[in-house]
């Protein structure tokens, strides 16, 4: 991925379409919601997903499209996965230590006993996801929107490090 800013782009392109294909979220309806909860990633999907999450951030990336993917019981330590989309993704039971999600887009996803250890979650998107049991411990939650989250209580949010203008279903 250094060779140039091209092939670096269609390397990152097409390893999060092999994932997309290899490791997909099975849908019910129009409603987007995740049938396939309990099934497990496959080797290679994971192995890309890793190699994605290990880059180097570059601001000419293209946005990563990880929509629609089964995720679950992902494990990611220093993950470089900023502006990333996991609209309507199954990320249940995965844990993101020191990971830079800043300003990823989780529309619709499966967030259920996600842990975000010491992460960086600024400006972040959940629109409709299901983030019951999820744990932010000492994540950066800033401008993050949980606006229209599902199964988002208060208490989901007390061991937070910080979350200056973030907005939750219970504010206006």
């Amino acid at each position: 991925m250094r060779d140039s800013p091209y092939d670096r782009s269609v390397a990152i392109e097409t390893l999060a379409a092999f994932i997309r294909l290899k490791s997909p979220a099975s849908t019910e309806g129009s409603t987007g919601y995740i049938e396939n909860k309990k099934s497990p990633v496959p080797e290679s999907a994971r192995a890309a997903f890793h190699a994605i999450a290990r880059r180097a951030v570059n601001p000419n990336d293209p946005q990563i499209d990880l929509s629609r993917c089964n995720l679950r019981l992902i494990y990611c330590d220093n993950a470089n996965l900023a502006g990333v989309s996991f609209a309507r993704s199954n990320l249940q039971q995965s844990s993101f230590t020191h990971a830079n999600l800043r300003g990823a887009y989780f529309m619709g996803a499966e967030l259920g006993f996600v842990w975000f250890s010491e992460s960086e979650l600024t400006e972040s998107k959940f629109p409709e996801a299901h983030v019951g049991n999820c744990m932010f411990v000492e994540s950066v939650l800033d401008k993050a929107n949980f606006a229209v989250a599902h199964d988002m209580t208060p208490d989901t949010l007390t061991v937070m490090k910080s979350h200056v203008g973030a907005i939750f279903p219970w504010t206006d």
